[in-house]
C-alpha cells in the first residue's frame, strides 16, 4: 500500500512539471522592461504592448504645437537652438559661411571670397512667468581674401566674442548682448598694398527686438553703442544689407543650410575698412547648427 502511494506522488509530481514546461513562459516582465526603456527614446509619447490577436489601438492625433517648440525648447544646461533666431541678413552674425562678393568700384579689392567660422549657442535656459530666457555665447571669425591676387591674400579678419541674453515670448524675442571686437590686415595684403594698418578694437553693447508673424514675416529693430569712434566717423549713417534665397532644414530643427543672393551697400563691414563707402553682391552658402 505505502509502495503504491508513493508511485502516485511520483506520477503526479512529473505530470505538474511537464505541465509546467509545456505552458507558454510568463513574459509580462519583459514586455514591461521593454515598455519602459522605449518610453525614454526623445520622441516617444506612449508604449502599448499588445496581446497576442489583441486589435491595434489608433494612434493620438499630431500635437497641435509647432515641432519647433519641442525641439527647441529645453530647459537646464546647454540646451537646443537659440530664443532668438539669427539674423539672416546680418554680415557679422556668428555662423558658418562661405560666399563670393564682388565689391563695385571698391579702391582695393574687386572679387572676395568671404568666410566665416563661428555659433552662437545657450548655455542654460529657463522659464520666467509664461516666458523664456537664456544666456550663452556668441564667438565668431569673419575673413576676407582677395581672388584677384596671385595666392588669394587675406585681406581683413574680424574676430568677434560675446554674451548674449535672449527672452522669448510667444512669437515675441528679444537680445541683449556685450561683446568685443577686433580687426587685423592680413601680411601679404598689407606687404603687397601698402596700406595703413589701423588699431581696431573695442566693446560694445547692443539690444535687439524681434516679432515673428505665422513664420512667414519677422519684424525686428535695434540699436547699440559702442566705445569707438567708428560711427561718429560714419556720421551715424544707416548701411543696408539684404540676402534672399533658399533654406534646407535637416533632420534635426535646428540645423539649417541657406544658399542666399546677397546685397550690401553702407560702409564697408570688415573692420579695416570701415571708412570707406562700398557696395557689393554676391552669392553664398551658410550654416546654422
Amino acid at each position: 500500500m505505502t509502495i503504491r502511494i508513493a508511485r502516485l506522488v511520483l506520477v503526479l509530481t512529473l505530470l505538474t512539471v511537464l505541465r509546467a514546461a509545456a505552458a507558454p513562459p510568463d513574459d509580462s516582465f519583459i514586455a514591461g522592461y521593454a515598455a519602459a526603456v522605449l518610453e525614454r527614446v526623445p520622441g516617444v509619447t506612449r508604449v502599448v504592448v499588445l496581446e497576442p490577436g489583441a486589435p491595434t489601438p489608433m494612434a493620438p492625433p499630431p500635437a497641435l504645437e509647432p515641432p519647433r517648440i519641442l525641439s527647441e525648447w529645453q530647459a537646464g544646461l546647454f540646451p537646443g537652438g537659440v530664443l532668438f533666431k539669427p539674423l539672416i541678413a546680418d554680415p557679422r552674425w556668428p555662423h558658418f559661411a562661405a560666399a563670393w562678393q564682388h565689391y563695385i568700384d571698391a579702391r582695393q579689392f574687386s572679387d572676395v571670397a568671404a568666410v566665416s567660422f563661428g555659433e552662437s549657442f545657450a548655455f542654460y535656459r529657463d522659464r520666467i512667468g509664461g516666458a523664456w530666457w537664456e544666456v550663452g555665447l556668441h564667438a565668431g571669425v569673419f575673413s576676407v581674401f582677395d581672388l584677384d591676387s596671385q595666392s588669394f591674400d587675406l585681406v581683413n579678419a574680424d574676430y568677434l566674442v560675446g554674451i548674449p541674453l535672449a527672452l522669448r515670448y510667444e512669437d515675441f524675442s528679444a537680445l541683449f548682448r556685450v561683446y568685443h571686437q577686433s580687426s587685423h590686415l592680413g601680411d601679404e595684403f598689407l606687404l603687397r598694398t601698402r596700406t595703413n594698418r589701423i588699431n581696431l578694437s573695442y566693446e560694445a553693447i547692443d539690444l535687439k527686438l524681434s516679432y515673428e508673424i505665422a513664420d512667414v514675416v519677422r519684424l525686428y529693430a535695434g540699436g547699440g553703442y559702442l566705445d569707438v569712434k567708428q560711427h561718429e566717423e560714419n556720421d551715424w549713417n544707416a548701411d543696408v544689407s539684404a540676402r534672399a534665397g533658399i533654406e534646407i532644414d535637416g533632420v534635426l530643427l535646428t540645423r539649417k543650410l541657406q544658399i542666399p543672393l546677397e546685397y550690401f551697400m553702407g560702409h564697408s563691414p570688415n573692420g579695416q575698412f570701415y571708412r570707406d563707402k562700398v557696395q557689393y553682391f554676391g552669392l553664398g552658402t551658410h550654416f546654422h547648427f
